[in-house]
């Protein structure tokens, strides 16, 4: 397999995000890695959700596998990277890390899996051959 590709990027936390405990919600996480994810394709790789979407391909997350570490404070901005490790068939399985911005301090770590599907047919499908770039370099 080629050298995968990492997304990464950074949010602050919005008010929103933070529960009644004083931090941000375990529920923001996923939100956090999946906007990174996209954010990156878009200005970096190029590529946009409706481009995919106009080729009938689509990436539904089918598991998430999180390990929260430490709570994420009010107001912090945060580092976010995350490739994928493996093509299995019609899934890819990406690992994530979530960090303090200075990258000192790790929040959640986990893995997501993705099923490629064809959006005409709503069938999953392997990953077409044009696509590998969007997530593999030379």
């Amino acid at each position: 397999m080629k050298n995968p590709i990492v997304y990464e990027g950074t949010i602050e936390v919005r008010f929103g995000d933070v529960d009644m405990y004083g931090h941000v919600n375990s529920a923001k996480f996923l939100d956090y890695v999946t906007t990174i994810r996209w954010a990156y394709a878009e200005k970096t790789l190029g590529v946009s959700s409706k481009q995919l979407i106009e080729k009938k391909l689509g990436f539904f997350m089918t598991r998430s596998e999180i390990n929260y570490k430490r709570s994420i404070p009010p107001g912090a901005v945060v580092y976010i990277c995350s490739q994928i490790e493996e093509v299995k068939d019609t899934v890819l399985l990406a690992s994530f890390k979530i960090m303090s911005e200075e990258k000192q301090k790790t929040f959640a770590d986990g893995t997501l899996h993705f099923a490629v599907m064809d959006l005409e047919s709503m069938r999953p499908r392997a990953l077409p051959d044009w696509a590998f770039p969007y997530f593999f370099q030379e």
